[in-house]
Parts: structure tokens; sequence; C-alpha cells
């Protein structure tokens, strides 16, 4: 995991955006809240990560960090975030079905 998390650094490091969309409306950072890599999750926020991002089918980070089993660092990534941010994940509705 630790050469991992230096790739990733390496490659934020010389401007990679993990805010990119891929497959599904997934980021870089939404993939790493589904996986609970916290190191990764954490490395990204620090560089730029839109908390309030989601998929296409409305998944925010705390809702596949919730769902995904990931609560502890759920309750840490909310601690982290600013008043305004943290209540919007609270009131999201989550996944859009159908």
């Amino acid at each position: 995991m630790e050469t991992r998390f230096k790739i990733v650094k390496a490659i934020l490091e010389a401007g990679g955006n993990p805010n990119t969309k891929h497959q599904g409306g997934f980021t870089p950072f939404l993939l790493a809240a589904e996986l609970g890599a916290k190191n990764v999750f954490d490395l990204f926020l620090d560089h730029g990560a839109n908390p309030r991002d989601e998929t296409d089918d409305g998944q925010t980070a705390l809702v596949l960090l919730v769902t995904r089993g990931h609560r502890k660092l759920a309750e840490e990534f909310l601690a982290k975030l600013s008043k305004p941010d943290a209540s919007y994940l609270r009131r999201h509705p989550g996944p859009r079905i159908g």
C-alpha cells in the first residue's frame, strides 16, 4: 500500500486532478472512499478533492464510506470539512435509483 501512496502522491504533485471523472462518475477521490484507503483519501483531500462530488448515481464520498463499512473514516472526513460542506453531505439524499 505504501508504494501505491507514493505513486498517487507523485501524480498529484505533478498536477494530477483528484476530481477527474471516470466510468460511472467515479473520481480517484470517490474510488479511494469506496475502498476505504485512508492515506490516499486524505492525500486527495489535501490536493483539492471536491468533498461534494458524486458518482453518476448520486453517491458522495460520505455515502460510499458509510455504505462500504468505513464509518471511522467517514467520521474523520466529516470532522475535517468546513461546516457548509459537512452540512451539505449530511443532508444529501444518497443514491438515486432508476
